[in-house]
């Protein structure tokens, strides 16, 4: 467990980032848009030098 926070904490700039645009999206497009904009900016991240799950995933950042 020690070992996946200390990746997670490394990430969690990245993630938290992507996670507060996709909570604006929810209600307004569909999931497959979210999807596709959610791997761009998570690309977009990499490119910034901000650090992120290579993966996103909305539920892992903030839980079930």
């Amino acid at each position: 467990m020690a070992k996946e926070l200390k990746v997670f904490y490394k990430t969690l700039t990245g993630d938290v980032l992507v996670s507060s645009g996709m909570i604006a999206y929810l209600g307004a497009f569909t999931s497959a848009f979210r999807n596709d904009i959610a791997k761009s900016w998570v690309a977009k991240c990499m490119s910034y030098n901000i650090p992120s799950s290579p993966t996103f995933s909305l539920t892992s950042v903030l839980g079930d």
